[in-house]
């Protein structure tokens, strides 16, 4: 049975690659023939574009791992979400938690004009990193100078989009582990700070850095929270086909309720803010669900739709080509096959492993 999981699974990961290399593509296309004319355009298609590809992430969750997400929201907080720009902080408890976020945000109508903080090295990776490059993400070096300045030039570029934007934010950096969890309770002992139980402390200088910079174009900041009913979920249950169940707590907050007159004031914000993200997550443990009214809010039809197109254009052929060499006993052709299939398996769980989403730590190395 997980053998049979992993040989599908290596077919949907040439899938998405070879998805993602079209769409890289056309997106290198749009960028030469386009931008140069308008770059408001240019943004447009490229959204429209990047979506090809990101979407097919919460389809598989949804349909290759069956995801029950269960989501804890008042109506009126995310009726309207992508209707203006928004920065969403999450919590950062397990591998797969950026996948989550983008499950959450195709649900929300956001995933295609999502920005996110990055590796300095994933844009030089094909697929993904290219298609972030395109898309105006932020590569960070884990410099001060260097990291300031690409800080304020992407907030320069993000509050010139002529349509809404959202910049998602783990802002514990890493994800949770029990070293470092203990690391962290250390440092807030030392420092006076609260305890958390589920999180690490929050790091605020990217999170100070950022609201500063785009807080005139942002009228209000999306508390995203994940909870597990049966634990955190791993890339191997991904890879085995694991049936996944996740919780999310969704909270809007006004900007004008963020103290932004200090750099002080935001960090204790945001450190309240992870408190009681931490008591949610304790409740969570306890009650199986979030205190929230459940909202129902259903996976949309697109990526679907787009997984149909891309099974027939790339799926297809490929199984027709495979008829035809186990027909005509072709070996060493299928025996090259197969390793482009393991090859394709391993490459696929080595870019969900260094696409993890940065945090809000940079400008890193001075916080307090």
């Amino acid at each position: 049975n997980h053998s049979r999981y992993a040989m599908w699974f290596s077919v949907l990961s040439l899938v998405f690659l070879v998805a993602s290399l079209v769409v890289n593509l056309l997106e290198l296309v749009a960028y030469v023939l386009i931008r140069p004319v308008s770059l408001s355009l240019f943004r447009r298609v490229n959204a429209k574009l990047c979506y090809l590809s990101w979407c097919i992430i919460p389809w598989a969750l949804e349909n290759w791992s069956r995801l029950e997400l269960r989501i804890f929201a008042k109506e009126e907080d995310v009726v309207n979400a992508g209707q203006s720009n928004m920065i969403a902080i999450l919590n950062h408890r397990g591998d797969i938690d950026w996948m989550l976020g983008y499950c959450v945000c195709d649900r929300l109508g956001i995933l295609q004009n999502v920005k996110c903080l990055m590796k300095s090295f994933v844009k030089y990776l094909p697929t993904v990193g290219w298609s972030f490059w395109f898309s105006d993400y932020t590569f960070l070096k884990r410099s001060f100078d260097q990291d300031h300045k690409r800080l304020t030039d992407s907030a320069q570029l993000w509050t010139s989009y002529d349509f809404p934007w959202t910049v998602c934010l783990f802002a514990e950096g890493t994800r949770f582990t029990e070293e470092k969890h203990q690391k962290s309770l250390e440092y807030a002992r030392k420092k006076g700070l609260p305890e958390l139980k589920h999180h690490l402390l929050p790091r605020t200088k990217g999170f100070n850095f950022i609201l500063h910079e785009v807080k005139d174009h942002v009228p209000a900041v999306y508390d995203i929270t994940f909870g597990y009913p049966h634990g955190s979920l791993t890339l191997l249950d991904l890879v085995k086909g694991k049936k996944m169940y996740a919780d999310v707590n969704i909270k809007k907050i006004p900007v004008s309720d963020i103290p932004t007159t200090s750099e002080e004031e935001t960090s204790a914000w945001l450190i309240n803010l992870f408190k009681q993200k931490d008591d949610l997550v304790e409740y969570h443990s306890v009650h199986g669900r979030f205190p929230t009214t459940r909202l129902d809010l259903p996976s949309r039809p697109y990526p679907t739709a787009i997984m149909t197109m891309w099974f027939l254009l790339l799926l297809s052929p490929f199984l027709y080509y495979v008829y035809d060499l186990v027909v005509a006993v072709e070996y060493w052709k299928l025996i090259t096959l197969g390793i482009i299939l393991l090859a394709a398996h391993f490459g696929m769980r080595l870019l969900m492993t260094v696409t993890e989403v940065q945090g809000s730590q940079q400008p890193a190395k001075k916080d307090s």
